[in-house]
């Protein structure tokens, strides 16, 4: 997923284990699920010069969650 998010200009700059934080804070297990926090430097730069509140909704997420031998990665539309 790094690979094809760099080949894409993003790089990650948070990385979440969510099941990893259920199990150690509530003693719950579960099913993989990370949150991938990204950034295309280029895009996000060009974004802050017009506007610095952008900044709110910089990083854009990226959800990577296990279900049975399949990864599905989720992301927001940000045209939407």
């Amino acid at each position: 997923m790094r690979a094809t998010l760099a080949g894409q200009g993003f790089g990650v700059l948070t990385e979440i284990d969510v099941s990893a934080t259920f199990e150690a804070e509530l003693a719950v297990t579960g099913p993989p699920f990370k949150i991938l926090g990204t950034c295309n430097p280029a895009t996000a730069h060009r974004a802050l010069e017009l506007d610095p509140a952008v900044a709110l909704m910089l990083a854009s997420d990226v959800e990577l969650r296990g279900v049975r031998a399949r990864t599905f990665v989720s992301i927001a539309d940000p045209a939407s």
